[in-house]
């Protein structure tokens, strides 16, 4: 598995979407059951529960790869320079990675998750970190600007439809 990339590999694995009554949207439910079941558990921690937005966020960016399936982690992750693996297991996936990589090297379907594909995956993004990291932050401004435009386009629609209201 990943750990036996490196023996000084760790594992954070970090919750997302958290529910009271726990479940399938529970996300870190799931991760402490996943992470109960390894044999280094020493080298595997889930992250607390109600960190907030913003401090889950300066955690992710120390870390060296996120693999992750939910969009929120994904678009965190690489907004902050950090290297993700997207775990797709819908269409939106696909076209974040694409939107983001260009293409879809750094996206494994849930289908084909087996720990091999994804032991090769992590692997080759550890490889290539630096370049990917590069790539991330010098295309931070143009994501900037294709959402300021995308806010801008909204606000416009949206006075439109006021106005027409009005009338």
């Amino acid at each position: 598995g990943i750990l036996a990339l490196s023996g000084h590999t760790h594992v954070l694995m970090i919750p997302h979407v958290m529910s009271s009554v726990g479940g399938s949207q529970d996300d870190f439910e799931f991760l402490s059951k996943l992470a109960a079941t390894v044999d280094e558990p020493d080298r595997v921690k889930v992250l607390e529960r109600g960190l907030g937005s913003p401090a889950t966020k300066a955690i992710m960016q120390r870390c060296d790869l996120i693999v992750g399936a939910r969009m929120h982690c994904f678009v965190g992750s690489v907004s902050a320079g950090v290297p993700a693996l997207m775990v797709a297991y819908s269409n939106k996936g696909y076209g974040m990675a694409q939107y983001v990589y260009g293409d879809t090297e750094y996206l494994i379907d849930i289908a084909d998750l087996a720990p091999e594909n994804l032991k090769q995956s992590v692997s080759t993004m550890l490889d290539n970190r630096q370049s990917i990291a590069d790539r991330l932050k010098s295309n931070n401004s143009t994501w900037q600007s294709e959402a300021m435009l995308a806010i801008n386009a909204l606000s416009r629609t949206h006075k439109g439809f006021l106005q027409d209201k009005r009338r």
